[in-house]
């Protein structure tokens, strides 16, 4: 009779286990993969006739119908982007055009719708990048990005000849990336040190291998930092912080080229050690992934 009770309750155990608890587990990892923005991500399915099957089918319907709308948001952004593009063009070249002969009232409001279309074009062409990157534009090719990492700061040295630029690189670093847009981030994330640092913050701009299969690029700085509040949310778009006078597109541009690779972006502050400053890492693989789609984001 003890053994017999004994198996009973074994097997009743492992039913529960089966069916009740290892489907839940495998909710809860999914779930945090959805809550880290992980795309693509599926719940597991239980044992059929299950609450567990039936909460992990209803889950499933609710990202399907959140990935669709956000696809039909990211389709309505790419096109209302590409077709403001033609009129602020317009606006520009006629407010241009006519302040210089307009008397000075006029001429003065032509100079300020000028300036604004201006900042509108930047906003678009900011937005037709991230539609862009969105759909996985990215022109691999072997690229020495130690070199990328000198010409940034090359450039970083005439922009500000009175800010102190470090450049730690080896000879060669190379990987299969988009050159230029792995560029266009280093400079994104470079600006932004000059911007929110005191002229006595040091800049550090670095390439190095993370592993055998990874390169980390990164872009350090010596200044106030960035408050611990900001952190979950200084990658979305037009997220702005305390001291930000942009668009709030800079580092949501960053976190969507390395997306793109199929690599991360993450950023500390303060530095290890406590030490006051920011440090934006720009982490991409070495070749490109047989899915990007499928693979890490922010």
């Amino acid at each position: 009779a003890l053994g017999a009770l004994v198996g009973v309750v074994v097997l009743l155990v492992a039913w529960v286990r089966r069916d009740g608890l290892t489907p839940i587990l495998a909710m809860t990892a999914a779930a945090d993969d959805v809550a880290a923005g992980r795309p693509g991500v599926r719940i597991p399915e239980a044992a059929p006739g299950t609450e567990a099957h039936r909460l992990g089918a209803a889950l499933n319907t609710m990202l399907d119908s959140q990935r669709a709308s956000e696809e039909r948001m990211q389709r309505f952004v790419a096109d209302a982007s590409h077709e403001l593009r033609t009129p602020l063009t317009t606006l520009r070249g006629y407010s241009s055009l006519h302040a210089t002969t307009a008397p000075e009232p006029v001429a003065e409001a032509l100079r300020r719708i000028h300036a604004e279309t201006v900042r509108m074009g930047r906003l678009v062409d900011d937005l037709v990048q991230l539609a862009d990157l969105d759909g996985r534009s990215v022109d691999y090719a072997a690229t020495d990005l130690a070199e990328i990492v000198r010409d940034v700061a090359a450039d970083l040295a005439v922009i500000a000849p009175d800010r102190t630029v470090e450049v730690i690189a080896d000879a060669t670093c190379t990987a299969v990336v988009d050159g230029e847009r792995v560029r266009q981030a280093l400079r994104a994330l470079t600006t932004n040190a000059l911007r929110h640092t005191p002229p006595e913050a040091v800049i550090t701009i670095a390439v190095g291998p993370n592993g055998a299969s990874g390169i980390d690029l990164t872009v350090q700085d010596t200044g106030p930092g960035i408050p611990a509040a900001e952190h979950a949310r200084v990658f979305d778009r037009f997220a702005k912080g305390a001291r930000s006078g942009g668009t709030g597109l800079g580092l949501a541009i960053v976190a969507a080229i390395a997306r793109a690779h199929g690599g991360s972006c993450r950023v500390v502050s303060p530095l290890p050690g406590g030490e006051s400053g920011t440090a934006f890492t720009l982490r991409l693989p070495r070749a490109p992934l047989p899915s990007p789609l499928a693979d890490s984001a922010v």
